[in-house]
């Protein structure tokens, strides 16, 4: 599956959680793979929110990663994961963080 052949070193895989966590962490690991200079990242306000930023957005890490479970029955949480493991995805589950 394309999915899984994504280790490639021509390839970064980061995930939306690992951002919301150490958002600083993953943009440097990310820059420093497309070969940007630190200076760059200096730049960025992490902690600013963009101009389109949902109503939603919470500060607070562990709610924003956990919304999904208020909003999703079981059953619903049961296909999706389903569907995603078809890709090959294995890391997620019904956790908060993937299992990386």
């Amino acid at each position: 599956m394309a999915l899984r052949e994504s280790e490639r070193e021509n390839i970064i895989t980061t995930h939306y959680e690992d951002i919301v966590v150490d958002g600083s962490r993953e943009l440097e690991r990310i820059f420093d793979f497309l070969g940007f200079e630190g200076s760059t990242l200096q730049t960025l306000d992490l902690e600013k929110p963009s101009k389109t930023k949902s109503e939603s957005l919470t500060s607070d890490k562990e709610n924003q990663l956990s919304k999904w479970k208020r909003f999703f029955t079981d059953e619903q949480v049961d296909r999706i994961l389903a569907t995603v493991r078809r890709f090959g995805l294995d890391i997620y589950s019904r956790n908060v963080l993937p299992n990386t």
